[in-house]
């Protein structure tokens, strides 16, 4: 069996000899840290994954190897081997493979089959004699029937009666037979005499059993001439006085054959053996016991014994060769033969063992033998004083000592001073006591470095109990305790700027204040929220951003006292804890020094960005005892200093916990607002500046509640956002306005409607689909549906957002870039996105008249987007003034109340239909 085993980065750490002659790897391929990948391209260079790409092939089985199942395939080598290749993974990482040559067993299995196919041939010319009879007449007759009763051909013994073939002596006893049959009991065999067609008489073995024959019931016998047998039994008889003392001292197969190589004695002692009773193998060649290919070898055999004529010749020593049993179960034999003559013939004496227990027993000795040498664990033996006698080839690579070097010493020889005293008090009380002992070891090799073990340690006890030794197994855990080590500190650190995470926090939280209650000290927390580094993110990029996050974190610490903690909960939030306070006035002076920190330009990649911080502080035992609720109070006050202008601090007080509340009561009732039909859409027409023609409305979410009244926009969606319920309801108002549009269309007035779609729900691939099904289910033509998006949108995930967009062009829909002019405006957006509306936003519009400054800059945009062949589309026009002035500068299309105030679906139909080209004068 070829073994192999890779560490978890993938590298070779072990493989024996046979692994090699398996594969025929080329010199110095195979040997300790060769990668994984190495034997993959070797393989897949030489065929032996079929016709592939070999860099594919590579890549394909080396992620695979990453994700390491167990599993047990069979695979076809260039050179017609047949592989068992198990794989099994290994704690802390890594797999060990196995690979067995299975070539002879699937050569068995086909010789199986073919012998199979055989069997049926001979069924099908049987050579027992086979005749079917209905009503007591011959019907069927196969080719040895006809030979045994000495008629030309089978169809000579059809139509015949069955009786008048039976000597007269057996009538009685056929009939007994018949009538028994017909009763549908079961039939022993029988032996009886048969009348050949010349008169003469063959001794046969007779069974008989129901059957069909043409469509009808019919009786079937089947009789085999024992004629030979009867004769190879009466000689027999001679040789059993002989054979029988020989037979009664000894508890083995005791056989004796004639020179035909015909069996003529068996014994108790060979019927456990092969499984043959005497009666079923007495005549039988002596090949019954012999598997088929050894058949031709047995035959020689036994015609050179035959012709030497020596009286009581026994072989030497005995010969170990393959019996096999009646089951068909082949097993190792040990015989000796001895050799006699009687009247004139030659007879043998075999003397048959089965060994197939000592085969086992040498088997697993050779076995555990090889798996000690070959062990991926190093294994010692010591006597029961300690002193070691036996080390295993791997306890030398492991440590680093030959076995020379530690044999007649004690284990203490790898001690490092690491592992407690008290620990090997408890190893060896408890091997002394009998007992296996488990545990970790740190220890030292040769050149001085430590290492990890962990050992398995069991007494070796002898036939009386006494304990003679001691067996040490140990496994190299090294890299499996870094390995937990390192996931401790994933579980407890951040990744990015090395600080205690939110798990360790509230553990340090929890640990201070119940120190503080012990000692009647007060705890400050302190929530730090960094302002304006979304900005440096989407400006400069998310290397940027972590940049400034590493270097925000050393600025946070250098403010803190040694025992204080700062921590990063996530994104641009870090909580800062400082315990044992005797009052609050050092935390102003932390945060004030925090605010200050933050103030100072960060070096982001060379380029120099400006934040500033917002902190929430909360105080134990003042605000709060419970460590959770403390933080969710210092979370309030963050917020509230976030709200009240960037770069300050505030304390926790009650009132932000009512906000807070509010906060949830909203969020709450918003959950349940689809449902409950409190949501509604409503619409505000888009209209043609030139010619006054209604062209489109937007699609504006209202919200209604029973508890909280009328819900401002400017409230929900940004809780809508937080919380993820955008996704269920932007959904859902964009299957309501693709409905209510496809109700306008007329096939002289085409209005197309415009949904805002939310960021969020561009963060989500399912948009396309739901889009799709919103265009298919109302059956609005693809182009009436124009999808608005705001600049912050397409600044963040920038490369997801393209591919989406490009996903829903590809099914009609027309896009909208809206509030153009109060973010980035970037005009390489307006470029690399298939835009075909621009909006300029409100809050330029309501000044035209008294800002000459905003007028330009509307032209301006205007300007610009005609030269891109955008359509322009005018918000908040509610007088005369600014709609002449967004004509005039070449603005397409106007909106705002001056032409209506957002209106229900239904009002908007009604709108529609009275709608003239003088509605904007009206």
């Amino acid at each position: 069996m070829g073994i192999s085993v890779f560490d978890a980065d993938l590298n070779m750490v072990y493989f024996n000899t046979q692994f090699l002659k398996l594969y025929k790897f080329p010199p110095g391929l195979a040997q300790p840290g060769t990668p994984f990948e190495t034997f993959i391209r070797y393989n897949a260079e030489h065929g032996e994954y079929g016709d592939c790409d070999i860099e594919t092939e590579v890549r394909f089985r080396v992620e695979r190897a990453r994700k390491f199942e167990a599993h047990t395939v069979e695979r076809t080598t260039p050179d017609g081997r047949v592989l068992e290749i198990q794989g099994s993974p290994l704690p802390g990482g890594g797999f060990i493979t196995t690979y067995t040559d299975i070539s002879e067993r699937r050569n068995a299995e086909v010789r199986l089959r073919e012998s199979e196919e055989r069997f049926r041939r001979l069924v099908e010319l049987a050579p027992d004699a086979i005749l079917v009879h209905q009503g007591g007449t011959i019907v069927y007759a196969n080719r040895q029937a006809q030979i045994m009763m000495g008629a030309p051909t089978p169809t000579d013994l059809i139509g015949r009666s069955i009786i008048e073939i039976i000597d007269p002596a057996c009538h009685d006893l056929v009939a007994k037979r018949l009538k028994l049959l017909a009763r549908g009991e079961q039939l022993p065999l029988v032996e009886m005499r048969l009348v050949r067609l010349d008169g003469g008489q063959v001794e046969v073995e007779s069974t008989m059993g129901m059957t069909t024959y043409g469509g009808h019931r019919a009786m079937q016998s089947v009789w085999r001439d024992i004629s030979a047998r009867k004769q190879a039994e009466a000689a027999s008889q001679a040789a059993k006085d002989h054979f029988l003392a020989f037979a009664r001292s000894t508890p083995d197969a005791l056989i004796a054959f004639d020179e035909e190589g015909r069996i003529v004695s068996w014994n108790e002692g060979a019927e456990a053996v092969y499984g043959f009773r005497q009666d079923e193998i007495l005549g039988s060649p002596l090949s019954r016991l012999i598997p088929e290919r050894y058949h031709a070898i047995n035959a020689a055999w036994v015609k050179r014994m035959a012709k030497d004529r020596g009286r009581h010749n026994f072989t030497g020593k005995p010969i170990e060769a393959h019996g096999l049993r009646k089951s068909g179960e082949e097993f190792p034999v040990e015989y000796s033969v001895g050799r006699w003559r009687e009247a004139g013939r030659n007879f043998f004496s075999v003397a048959a063992r089965d060994i197939s227990k000592r085969k086992q027993s040498e088997e697993k000795l050779r076995h555990l033998s090889q798996a000690v040498e070959q062990s991926p664990a190093d294994v010692v033996i010591t006597n029961a004083e300690g002193i070691i006698q036996y080390v295993n080839p791997r306890f030398s690579q492991v440590t680093g000592y030959a076995s020379k070097e530690v044999i007649g010493k004690k284990p203490s020889i790898l001690k490092s001073g690491r592992t407690p005293a008290a620990l090997y008090d408890s190893l060896w009380e408890t091997i002394s006591a009998g007992k296996e002992w488990r545990g970790e070891l740190m220890n030292r090799k040769k050149d001085g470095s430590l290492f990890w073990q962990h050992a398995i340690i069991s007494p070796i006890r002898d036939n009386s109990g006494v304990i003679t030794h001691y067996i040490s197994v140990k496994e190299d855990i090294s890299i499996r305790k870094e390995y937990e080590e390192r996931l401790v500190r994933q579980a407890n650190y951040d990744a990015l700027t090395g600080l205690p995470n939110r798990i360790l926090a509230m553990d340090r939280l929890k640990q201070a204040i119940a120190q503080a209650q012990r000692y009647n000290r007060k705890v400050a927390l302190m929530l730090l929220d960094l302002d304006d580094f979304k900005k440096v993110n989407d400006t400069l990029g998310h290397a940027a951003g972590d940049l400034l996050l590493k270097e925000a974190a050393l600025r946070l610490v250098d403010c803190l006292r040694e025992g204080d903690t700062v921590a990063r909960l996530g994104g641009d939030e870090f909580v800062l804890l400082l315990p044992d306070l005797t009052d609050t006035s050092s935390a102003e002076v932390v945060a004030e020094k925090i605010l200050a920190a933050c103030n100072q330009p960060f070096d982001v990649g060379g380029h120099e960005a400006y934040i500033a911080g917002s902190i929430g502080i909360a105080i134990f035992p003042d605000d709060e005892r419970d460590p959770i609720l403390l933080m969710r109070n210092a979370d309030a006050a963050m917020y509230r200093s976030k709200r009240e202008g960037k770069g300050v601090f505030r304390y926790f007080t009650p009132e932000m916990n009512a906000r807070a509340l509010e906060h949830m009561r909203m969020e709450s009732q918003l959950r349940h607002a689809i449902e409950r039909n409190e949501m509604k859409v409503h619409y505000q027409p888009l209209v043609d500046s030139g010619t006054g023609r209604l062209v489109g409305a937007e699609a504006l979410l209202r919200w209604s509640n029973p508890v909280l009244g009328e819900v401002s926009p400017e409230q929900f969606i940004p809780l809508a956002e937080e919380t993820g319920l955008i996704l269920s309801i932007g959904a859902w108002v964009l299957r309501t306005a693709c409905r209510d549009a496809a109700s306008w269309q007329r096939p002289d007035h085409e209005i197309f409607v415009a949904v805002n779609i939310s960021g969020k729900q561009f963060q989500k691939r399912t948009l396309v689909e739901i889009v799709r099904s919103s265009l298919n289910e109302s059956g609005l033509p693809p182009a009436c549906l124009e999808l608005e998006l705001t600049e912050s949108v397409l600044l963040e995930h920038t490369q997801e957002t393209l591919s989406i967009i490009q996903e829903l062009e590809s099914l009609g829909v027309g896009f909208a870039i809206d509030d153009f002019g109060t973010g980035f405006s970037s005009i390489s957006y307006l470029r690399r996105f298939p835009f075909d509306t621009l909006k300029i936003d409100r809050s330029f519009i309501k000044d035209l008249g008294d800002n000459e400054g905003d007028a330009d800059l509307v032209k301006s945009i205007i300007a610009m987007a005609n030269s891109m062949s955008l359509k322009v589309v005018g918000e908040g026009v509610e007088t005369h003034g600014q709609r002449e002035f967004l004509r005039l500068s070449g603005c397409h299309i106007a909106q705002g109340w001056l032409y209506s105030r957002p209106i229900p679906g239904k009002d908007f139909q009604e709108l529609i239909d009275g709608w003239t080209h003088a509605k904007p004068q009206a």
